[in-house]
Parts: structure tokens; sequence; C-alpha cells
């Protein structure tokens, strides 16, 4: 698509040139008239004319994506063959790889052995300190600080415990804290159940932090908040925030009739739906609560630990995508995750819930094979899927994967003292380590990173890769992106995005030309799920906009979740109708790419497409905007951004017409917005002129009257048209703006059906 005009067809180069003869002078009063009569005689007696020129051409700033000058951070752990910390590394011992490939070493730091080595480029100066992809906020070159200064966060994190776990975590706990902590080291103490909940702030007081785990071993930890919906009014200055888990789907529930044996099994296929419900609930709240702790502390500098005590998790197939996503925001963040399964050594454990899982798949598969002529039960459907989670269930393999990814360890044990006091050395002797990826680009693909020692025998512990995505410090990633981003990054075809998208031009700052990027979701595409027990419906969709440049980079990341329902009475209204997604965006003159994700929730289906965005400059003194065909008129919210939006009309907002045939039948007049943008110099007023094309013969043309400037020195207008001047068939517009001696001219498409 392209934001500006293209090719005007010949006819109509006739109509701007008989434009050009007639209206040479001022647009008021009856010259305005006589002016008119002048241009319908001359349109019979015209030939075509040549198109109009321009001369002007704006300048804009460089776009500062296209410039990387960030570096991955690593922090690395290096033990020798008996466990020992190794910290008299040297560059030339150790290779870093992005993505299989070599990289260059920029400068390593170990911080027991108080040295540091920093490599020179040859023929240039010291490398400054880098700037950090893996903490997107990192102080900027030169002000880095040493790491011997560094602060060091640990967060003590408590997931869903027995009482027995709770012992086990609270006497880990304390083997963590030995004798006190260590310099510039200070701990916060969190619960999570539906939420994250802080029972202590960070903090080096060792009487508090005692304090606060004693409450874990507490009679009253299964009353503390989180169990309900009851959550905290404030969490004061703690870095995490408190998450609660977004909607999903329920489980159908019908009338049970029949023998015995039909109950028995429709109250199985109950109990199996709502297991898989809670499984799901779960594994989504507990990936959201870690999010929320690693964004809290994204924007901070220095080592960020996060010891996890859990007795296993279950992460379903439909939050896989999720808990993938939240460990590469840790590796972005710099946080290590160190998970401690709080059970102890119980191999049998981790095994029982694999067989459980196999054992309820084969039976819904001996089910079906027994049924004749009964109607599918909902389990029934989700037996491949109870088959793939059940593989999943080894409810240790996702604490492994989480220590894993994040450059943390995981630690099983009924006496865990030694390894807790090795977790306590690896926040004190550790190296830190940064390089420049020598073919970044953000187009938010998954980078793998590896680490590799000379040395024999030696275990080297650093996070495994990061999403290449733009250091946005006020845009984190939120969760329901992350199927969306998973997509790109794995390079996943969905289904043909059902919708309509488009590009509009507004005004010109300094940052570069103001553009509104806009889709329209016709809802009868997605899933919809019905409770016919309460009378209520449900959808949930995410949508997202990527606009990247030429070699890939991520300009824009525009995105919306979508949790939707109401009672049945609407329901069919809801499946008629269509959500209109728009956003503000900047763009300089170029070659983009539109990516669009469309993600149905329910139905875990993928939609998407891409098209190419052409953005000129705008070469005249006077300019029009994207001319946009009107599909309805909403009344404009009280949010701030609406002051600005492109796309408001007085006190209401002009809903796009987005390439969707527009029936008669349900109209009166047919409408065009758009916004007149004058000469600042030029005191007088613009003149405009309006044609409608049908296979490219006009069927309408006319002058209309240009309001006054407002306050902000452009012209809104919205021209209607009689709907008994179309029939069915294709159509153009075009507006056409003079003033003084500069023109400016746009173009829209649209299509009439009966």
């Amino acid at each position: 698509m392209d934001s500006r005009t293209p090719e005007k067809p010949r006819y109509l180069n006739g109509l701007v040139s008989i434009f050009t003869m007639v209206v040479m002078g001022g647009s008021s009063g009856g010259r305005i008239w006589g002016r008119f009569l002048a241009f319908l005689t001359a349109l019979l007696l015209t030939a075509f004319g040549p198109v109009l020129g321009f001369q002007k051409k704006q300048e804009f700033p460089p776009d500062p994506v296209r410039v990387i000058s960030e570096a991955v951070i690593l922090d690395i752990v290096v033990r020798d063959r008996d466990g020992n910390l190794m910290t008299d590394l040297r560059p030339d011992e150790i290779e870093v790889f992005d993505n299989g490939k070599p990289q260059e070493i920029l400068s390593l730091e170990c911080r027991s052995c108080l040295s540091e080595v920093l490599v020179e480029q040859a023929g240039s100066e010291a490398v400054p300190a880098p700037r950090a992809i893996g903490n997107r906020t990192a102080q900027e070159e030169g002000t880095a600080s040493s790491i011997e200064d560094e602060i060091h966060l640990v967060s003590l994190v408590f997931q869903g415990l027995t009482q027995q776990g709770r012992n086990l975590a609270h006497q880990a706990a304390l083997d963590f804290l030995g004798d006190g902590l260590p310099p510039n080291t200070y701990l916060a103490v969190f619960r999570m159940s539906r939420t994250l909940v802080p029972l202590l702030n960070y903090t080096n007081d060792r009487t508090a932090i005692e304090r606060a785990l004693g409450i874990i071993v507490g009679a009253d930890y299964d009353q503390l908040p989180g169990l309900t919906d009851e959550s905290p009014d404030s969490i004061g200055s703690s870095a995490a925030s408190e998450v609660t888990p977004g909607g999903g789907p329920g489980g159908p529930t019908g009338a049970v009739s029949g023998s015995a044996a039909q109950a028995d099994a429709a109250l199985a296929s109950i109990m199996e739906v709502s297991s898989r419900v809670r499984s799901y609930h779960q594994g989504q709240a507990i990936t959201d609560s870690l999010m929320s702790l690693i964004l809290g502390q994204r924007a901070l500098d220095g080592r960020k630990t996060v010891l996890f005590f859990s007795e296993g998790l279950f992460v379903p197939k439909r939050t896989a995508d999720r808990w993938e996503m939240m460990m590469s925001e840790a590796n972005l963040a710099n946080v290590s995750i160190y998970s401690i399964d709080a059970r102890g050594v119980t191999p049998s454990k981790n095994l029982g819930g694999v067989a459980s899982g196999l054992q309820t798949a084969t039976g819904i598969s001996a089910q079906q094979r027994s049924t004749v002529g009964g109607s599918l039960a909902f389990s029934d459907m989700l037996m491949f899927e109870n088959v793939e989670d059940a593989i999943r269930m080894d409810v240790q393999q996702p604490l492994r994967k989480l220590a894993d990814q994040t450059g943390g360890s995981f630690i099983v044990s009924n006496n865990p003292d030694v390894e807790m006091r090795r977790v306590r050395e690896d926040l004190t002797s550790y190296c830190k380590l940064a390089y420049r990826p020598r073919e970044l680009v953000y187009d938010g693909s998954f980078h793998k990173v590896g680490v590799k020692v000379s040395r024999p025998g030696v275990r080297v512990l650093t996070r495994k890769g990061y999403f290449a995505l733009p250091p946005a410090g006020d845009d984190p990633i939120e969760a329901y992106e992350v199927p969306l981003l998973h997509t790109l990054s794995a390079g996943k075809d969905g289904r043909r995005f059902p919708g309509g998208t488009a590009v509009f031009h507004y005004d010109i700052s300094e940052q570069g030309i103001e553009h509104v990027v806009a889709l329209r979701v016709p809802l009868e595409k997605l899933e919809f799920r019905k409770d016919k027990s309460d009378q209520t419906f449900l959808l949930h969709f995410s949508l997202m906009a990527l606009i990247t440049d030429p070699v890939g980079r991520i300009v824009h990341r525009l995105s919306q979740d979508y949790p939707l329902g109401g009672s049945l009475d609407q329901y069919e209204a809801y499946r008629r109708g269509s959500v209109f997604f728009s956003r503000r965006v900047e763009l300089v003159p170029g070659e983009y790419k539109l990516s669009v994700l469309l993600f149905d929730q329910l139905k875990n289906e993928r939609f998407t497409e891409e098209s190419m965005l052409t953005v000129r400059s705008e070469e005249s003194s006077v300019s029009v905007s994207s001319l946009v065909v009107v599909d309805r008129v909403e009344p404009l919210s009280a949010r701030p951004e609406e002051a600005t939006n492109p796309l408001r009309y007085g006190r209401a907002k002009i809903v796009p017409n987005l390439k969707t045939p527009i029936h008669l039948g349900n109209r009166g007049q047919i409408g065009f917005h758009y916004v007149i943008y004058p000469d600042p110099s030029n005191p007088e007023d613009p003149i405009l002129a309006l044609f409608i094309l049908s296979e490219g013969r006009p069927i309408y043309q006319g002058l209309p009257l240009v309001p006054a400037r407002n306050s902000h020195g452009n012209i809104r207008l919205v021209s209607s048209l009689p709907a008994d001047l179309f029939k069915a068939g294709e159509y153009e517009v075009w507006a056409v703006v003079k003033h003084g001696e500069e023109y400016s001219e746009e173009f829209a498409s649209f299509e009439i059906v009966e």
C-alpha cells in the first residue's frame, strides 16, 4: 500500500487541468459560482492536461532505529569439574556465539579477582561501556558502574507449597542467608498463588527477612491474600506488581440423563474439563506473576536473581508460548532464576503425573471405541491434547528449563544447604561479559546465545538467548503478545487475516509524517464459547501490527488484547459485528513492511497478513490527508489520546470503511473524511475540488465550500453525497486542493453493493 496518492487516471489529469484554469483566485461569494459554471463548461471542451509538479521538500531527522549501538550483557558463572568457582578468566579463553555465529567480546570483568579486561578494536580507542540489549535501560555510554559497585536484588518466591514443602523451602532460604547478606545485596519475599503477593520489600535487614520467612511456615500462611480474590491495596515501592491472570475458556456442562454409567461418564467428563481449566489458569497465573516480577526489575541495573521455590509446575500446551516469552523477558532483563523443588528427592512423584495423564487419555480412547451412536463428550475432543499434555506432566521439567534458560540452576535435595551456599557464591563471584551482535536486526526473532570456555571440564551458567526487539523501556512485552511474537519468531504461517487493513497519512511533524494504522476484525471469523448454564458467551483474541524497515528492524509494535463477552441475547449482534483497531504513529519517508498478526485465544488459531508500505515526502506547501470513506461515526471518548486523534471530527470519531462493500440500503449518504493543511504563510482560503469516478469516468464533480481553519491551522472536513447518486459498482473519489500556486491531491476507492 502507498500512504500517498498513486498515479491518476488520464481522464482525471484533464479535470485537474480544468481546475487549474478556472480556479485562480479567492473562493468566497458569487465568484465561486461563476468559477464553478466555468469549470463545468470547460469540462466539455478541454483536452487532457499535464499533471502538476511540486517543488518544496520536507527534511526529517535520521531514524534512530537504524543506528545499532546496543550490546548484549551476560553474567556468567564458571565452575570447574570439582564445583570450584573460576574468576580468573581471560577473553582469549572465552568464545561467545549469537545464533551460532562467533562474536567479538567487548569487555570482561570478574568480581572476585577485582580485575577488568577491556578489549580494544584495531585502529580505534578503547571500546566505551556499551548500552545493553540484555538490560534495556542500562546506563548511557561512558557511565556504566563498576561490577564491584553493582546492587544485587534477590527475590524469594514461594509458589503453592504444602506444609512439608514450606518447611524445606524455609530451611533452604535460611541456608542461603548464612551469616548475612553479601555487600550491596537486598532481598524481598513473595508468595505466589493466583497472584503475586509481596511479604517483604527489598531490604538487607536480617531480622525483617527472618520474620517474613517465618510467615512461610506459620499457621496463617493459607490465609494470606492470593488464595481468594482479595488482594493488597498497595505494594508500596516493591519492584513487583500484582498480576491477576486473564480470562480463559470455560468448560461446557449439560443435563445428565440415562443410566448410572452414563451419569458417571458425564461426571468424569466434567471433572476432566474442570481439571484442564484449572491447569490452564494455574499455568497462566504463574507465568504472569513471574513476568510481573521480571518487568518490575527490568529498569534496574545490577545483578538480579529469583529463588523460585515450588513443588513442580505443569505448563499446558496452550500456555507454552507465554511461558517461553516469560523466560526470554527474564533474559532481556538480566534476571537469573534458580528453581528449587521444595518436595526434595521424590522421583516417583515426577512420573506420577505422566502416568495419570496417559491413563486418562487411554481411558477416553477406550470409551470412544466402545461407544456406538452416542454423543461425543467434550473430553473426547481433548483426547489428543490429553496425550500431548500428559507427556509434559513431568512437573520438574519446567523447573529445570526455567533455571537452564535464564542462567540459574535447578536444585532438588532433601538437605539443600550445600546447593544454597553455591547459589550465594554465584551472586558474589561471577564475570560480566559484553558483546555487540555483528548482524543484529530488530525483527522480533529469538537469538540463541552460547558461551564456551577453553579450559577442560568446566560448567558455564548464563542465559540462553533473547528476542531481538528494540530497547523500548516504556513498551514492555505484554503477556498476550507472547503467541503473536512467537509466531513471528518461529516463522509460522497462519491463515490469511480475515479483516481489513489500511494506513492513512496526515500532518508533518519534527519526527516524521503522522499516520494512523487501522485494522478491522470481523468477529464472525473467531471462536465463540457459549455457557448455557449462566446464559453468557465469551470470545478472546489478540491483535498486533508490526511496522518494519527494509532490513527487518521493528519500527513500531502496536497491539491490543480483546477479552469480550456478554449475555446470550447479545450473541447474534456480536457475531455480526466487528472490532476496529487504530493507532497513531510517525514515520519518516521510506519503504516499510506492515505485518498484521491475529491470534484467536480460544481456538488457538493464528491469522497473518503482510503488505508493503511506502511513505512519500510532501513536496508542496499545502497538503491534504488520506481520504477516508466513512463507515460510521462514534462518540469521542474522554481518553487523553483522543484529543490528538486524526480521525476525530468535532465531538465524534470517524470509523473508516476498510474495503468493506457498502450496502446502499443501510444509509442515505456516502461520506468522506479528510484534513486540509494550508500553507501557513498564505492567509487566503484554499480551494477544493471533489471528483467521483466510476469505471474511470466522472459521475460527480464539484467545488465544496471550505470552512475556516481551526486553532491548529488545519481544516477538517466531512463531504457527504446522497446514496441515490450511486449504483452497484466500484468507485474512486479524488480531492484536489489549490492554495496560492501550490496543489495537493488525494484519492480513495470503495465498492457499492445492492
